[in-house]
């Protein structure tokens, strides 16, 4: 995407709506602005988190998983190859599920 803007009197740019909204950019939010030789780069800054949000982070990703379903493992594979028998039928081939 390419967009334009200006520079007004006080050294201020618009960022134009398509790209707020690409970006998904917020009133507040900072941007980092990078020089290098003749090309300047802006990117939004990455939110800083503090340790206790990074250990809580940690966390959640080593938290024990909750079964999404009351099947056994054996159940549910078997529920898995049910469904794979009547795509070949379907299909007349096995296709690679999306």
């Amino acid at each position: 995407m390419t967009a334009h803007s200006k520079i007004t009197s006080k050294g201020q740019v618009t960022i134009p709506k398509a790209v707020r909204d690409a970006l998904g950019l917020a009133e507040g939010d900072e941007l980092v602005f990078e020089v290098d030789g003749g090309t300047l780069t802006v990117r939004p800054a990455r939110k800083k988190k503090t340790v206790a949000e990074f250990f809580a982070a940690i966390d959640a990703i080593d938290a024990p998983r909750t079964p999404q379903t009351d099947l056994t493992d054996d159940e549910a594979i078997g529920e898995w190859l049910a469904s794979e028998d009547e795509r070949i039928k379907a299909y007349g081939v096995r296709e690679p599920r999306p």
